[in-house]
């Protein structure tokens, strides 16, 4: 088996699932394909890309962490928010790289023939800001570009009309992560999805798990979220981010196949 798991969701849409468990999504058009994520960059996203399509490549990072931009280096150049620009070098630094590094040999994932001294000089690629820009168009398919900040302040989601499809990232999931310093706060992504439910879509596609998820599923979500309750959150602590105060408010408990819920920063309510 390969270092990305392939899920193929029609002619049009697929999901590369790298080793260490973010996802990157293709969408093909009539003239150019979409690639939303680069993933840590460990694998060859690129090559993954050009086995099923040889379009122009439309590359975007949804956000600047570096499970989503590590791997921009293989691509000529990635548009993302310039309210998350920072962030993607920061998460891009050598120590950042570094650490993909030591989690990929401690996950015995790290593909033969990897190239390290590469991966840890080509940082964070040519980045290019979306400021400004709403909509691209690949071919047949539009996509919108939609500001959905609270996971982190630069943070986008892309809608496509034609297909009724959100593509939303780690912005909104099943168990968010709002207590990182470079998240804005609980009341501003619970505007956000109040904002992304408005439009007309039926499924969307999150950061780390494949497949299509229902819109009602996302409702559920918001439903969390604006009904989080203080007494009954749980404080938590995670790997790489132990020093950095978090609780976490679940329906049900969390990482739980069937809740969901909220992880912030009291201070960000």
């Amino acid at each position: 088996m390969g270092y990305f798991m392939v899920f193929k969701q029609s002619e049009k849409l697929y999901q590369f699932k790298d080793a260490l468990g973010s996802l990157s999504t293709l969408l093909i058009g009539s003239k150019k394909a979409l690639v939303l994520d680069t993933c840590y960059g460990i694998g060859n996203l690129y090559q993954e890309i050009r086995n099923i399509t040889d379009l122009p490549l439309l590359v975007i990072n949804s956000h600047g962490h570096m499970d989503h931009s590590c791997g921009n280096y293989q691509f000529d150049e990635v548009f993302i928010s310039s309210k998350d620009y920072e962030l993607a070098k920061n998460h891009n630094s050598i120590e950042w790289r570094k650490r993909n590094i030591a989690t990929a040999m401690k996950n015995n994932v790290l593909p033969d023939g990897f190239d390290e001294k590469t991966y840890i000089e080509r940082r964070e690629g040519n980045l290019k800001f979306l400021d400004n820009i709403k909509e691209f168009s690949l071919g047949d398919i539009s996509i919108e570009i939609i500001s959905a900040s609270g996971h982190t302040a630069g943070s986008i989601a892309i809608y496509c009309k034609e297909l009724k499809l959100m593509i939303v990232s780690d912005a909104i999931c099943q168990y968010v992560w709002l207590f990182l310093e470079d998240s804005t706060s609980v009341t501003d992504y619970i505007n956000t999805v109040e904002r992304i439910l408005k439009e007309d879509f039926e499924y969307f596609i999150v950061g780390h798990v494949p497949g299509l998820l229902p819109k009602k599923t996302m409702i559920e979500y918001y439903d969390c979220a604006k009904n989080i309750d203080l007494r009954k959150a749980q404080k938590v602590s995670f790997e790489n981010f132990d020093n950095i105060e978090s609780y976490a408010y679940c329906t049900d408990y969390l990482y739980s196949k069937i809740g969901c819920g909220i992880v912030f920063d009291k201070n960000k309510l």
